[in-house]
């Protein structure tokens, strides 16, 4: 049980910093990626569907798109 909550924990940090820290904060695209990066129970499928949620909003905003292609260069997507 502990396991599958940290993994929640984990998403809900990455949506969380995605959302209020980096969309919406001034938080730099390294630092965002840092975030994901050091998720390492967030699976790529969880990400994408982070993802697809926000992109219902931020799909013509510029961080969201260039934070979308910088997780795909790195293989988070």
């Amino acid at each position: 049980m502990k396991v599958k909550s940290e993994e929640i924990r984990q998403r809900n940090l990455v949506e969380s910093s995605i959302l209020k820290a980096y969309l919406n904060g001034n938080m730099s695209l390294k630092w965002i990626l840092g975030v994901i990066r050091a998720a390492k129970q967030v699976k790529k499928q969880e990400l994408e569907a982070i993802f697809s949620n926000l992109r219902n909003e931020y799909a013509n905003n510029i961080k969201f798109q260039e934070l979308e292609k910088a997780c795909k260069q790195k293989g988070f997507l």
